[in-house]
């Protein structure tokens, strides 16, 4: 270990960005919904063991008002962007004041009201795309130069339970709080990969813009229950790794739709 510091919150996701100097920045969203800001060369420098406290923190920001941010991410084009998720998409620009970076919305209306949202992503060929995804399935595409979406939908997620002796038509019904990940084809603008932790259905479907009537891919049997997380690889588009429930990270070739490689479970 090279450095650590504390926090008085919880932190529930990360993102680092080689912003301001050659180690950069590190982005924290907590579950109070606080974004933090913390200097990488601060963290690794020599001091007083018993003062870790906030060490190296810019700033904290109480930007999601007490919802825990699950998702936030830096835009890999636009560096000083940082978009994150609440109840609803929100981006800071940490270009003029570190110690308080601006912040607007992506566009109007909140398509995520209601909900948690889960997953951001930024286009990686395309610096004014961004997309978000929320517990309730809704998927949306924000175009930043027109301030609005351009693309949203929302995969099925309500589930039949308690049947009166096998009656379908008194069967009660909920809406399943779901995990949705997300993340854009580095090498095509247009397409991004879609997962949930769903154990009923532990698939992912790659979506494309230019067809938005359905999936152009489906990549079943890879997992055995809900996927919690998925990734694809910067260096190699073919290549996506994925990490479920069933205690499995695999990576799939997206091009044949077949299993590569599986890590060793602990």
């Amino acid at each position: 270990m090279v450095g650590m510091a504390e926090s008085p919150t919880k932190f529930s996701t990360l993102d680092w960005i080689d912003q301001v100097d050659e180690l950069g920045i590190i982005a924290g969203g907590m579950q109070d919904g606080a974004i933090t800001l913390w200097n990488c060369k601060k963290l690794l420098s020599n001091g007083d063991p018993q003062q870790l406290m906030g060490k190296g923190c810019i700033s904290a920001a109480q930007i999601h008002q007490g919802v825990p941010v699950q998702s936030l991410e830096f835009n890999p084009n636009r560096k000083n962007l940082l978009a994150s998720g609440g109840s609803e998409v929100l981006i800071q620009d940490i270009s003029q004041n570190l110690k308080k970076p601006s912040k607007f919305k992506p566009g109007e209306p909140n398509f995520h009201e209601g909900s948690h949202i889960t997953a951001i992503s930024w286009n990686r060929q395309v610096p004014h795309i961004l997309a978000s995804a929320s517990e309730n399935g809704k998927i949306v595409v924000w175009d930043l130069k027109a301030s609005r979406s351009i693309f949203q939908f929302t995969e099925p997620s309500t589930t039949a339970v308690g049947s009166y002796f096998d009656d379908p038509s008194q069967q009660d019904t909920y809406t399943c709080a779901k995990r949705t990940r997300m993340m854009w084809n580095p090498e095509l603008a247009t397409q991004f990969v879609v997962a949930n932790d769903d154990d009923q259905s532990p698939s992912f479907n790659v979506w494309d813009l230019r067809k938005t009537d359905y999936p152009v891919a489906t990549f079943q049997n890879i997992h055995y229950s809900g996927i919690t997380s998925i990734s694809w690889c910067l260096a190699d588009p073919n290549l996506v790794v994925s990490t479920g429930r069933d205690e499995r990270t695999v990576v799939t070739n997206f091009k044949t739709r077949e299993m590569v490689l599986e890590f060793p479970s602990t």
